[in-house]
């Protein structure tokens, strides 16, 4: 009996060993919005491959300047304008886009901001209280500032707002929470709490660029999630595989899950 027992442990030894592998776990810097889909995506490829993801979270410029600066590091995930912007400092090697991210409005429905949102507009009528990004430091805020000034409400939409943040994690909550009628904030953030209302901002007010903080113009059509390899990466193979499960249909599938429109999901 003894001996079957440790028959079977050595068994389960040697089967365990054919998943779980000795290489060191991936480092790849993740921009906070794509946290979600990204942290699920990593159990996913610890499942398939055995090898951890450890993921390093940010603001997508400041972990740009962490891969600049630290030249360590296997992978790299952003959204617009960031992967261009770490592409001309010869930061990183092959990319895939992954998912789109785009500002929208979003309320609570049952609410006054239901009842009297139902365009970018109407977040300028007096009374309201809103909740928008950074014109300067959010991407998300600098798209907006694009919009507003092509528009006659800007003054008034600015002197309703309660809360400017560069984070539209904080914004969202603070419209879950009650504390304002309505946000601007990444459409995927806003669909990651269920008991909320996404109010896409109408075509009207598209605009083909916004300057960035650096001065540079940039296309705002769409701005697209990607993931990329860093050139100072050790584990290029390795880290191909992690760009392909992120773009693969169980890939794509948690980007939807998670309220973000996957890239499969988008027409070219």
């Amino acid at each position: 009996m003894r001996r079957m027992a440790l028959m079977v442990f050595v068994l389960a030894l040697s089967l365990t060993g054919c998943v779980r592998k000795t290489e060191d776990a991936l480092l790849v810097y993740c921009g906070g919005s794509m946290r979600q889909p990204m942290e699920e995506i990593a159990k996913l490829y610890e499942q398939k491959y055995g090898r951890r993801v450890d993921l390093s979270f940010g603001d997508s410029g400041t972990i740009t300047l962490q891969a600049e600066e630290r030249r360590a590091g296997d992978g790299y995930v952003v959204h617009d304008p960031f992967a261009t912007i770490a592409g001309k400092k010869g930061l990183i090697g092959r990319t895939v886009k992954v998912a789109v991210l785009m500002p929208s409005i979003g309320v609570k429905p049952g609410t006054k901001g239901e009842r009297e949102v139902k365009d970018l507009a109407d977040l300028a009528k007096p009374g309201l209280k809103i909740a928008i990004p950074h014109a300067t430091k959010s991407t998300c805020g600098q798209v907006l500032a694009a919009i507003l000034k092509k528009s006659n409400f800007e003054e008034a939409l600015r002197k309703n707002a309660v809360l400017v943040s560069r984070s539209s994690g904080d914004l969202v909550n603070a419209l879950t929470l009650g504390s304002v009628d309505a946000v601007v904030a990444w459409d995927a953030i806003i669909r990651r709490d269920k008991t909320l209302k996404v109010v896409p901002i109408a075509e009207k007010y598209q605009v083909d660029a916004v300057t960035s903080a650096t001065g540079k113009d940039y296309p705002v059509e769409r701005l697209y999630v990607t993931i990329s390899v860093l050139k100072s990466t050790e584990n290029a193979s390795a880290m191909e595989k992690l760009l392909d499960l992120a773009a693969s249909e169980e890939g794509q599938a948690v980007f939807r899950r998670v309220g973000f429109t996957p890239i499969s999901d988008v027409s070219p």
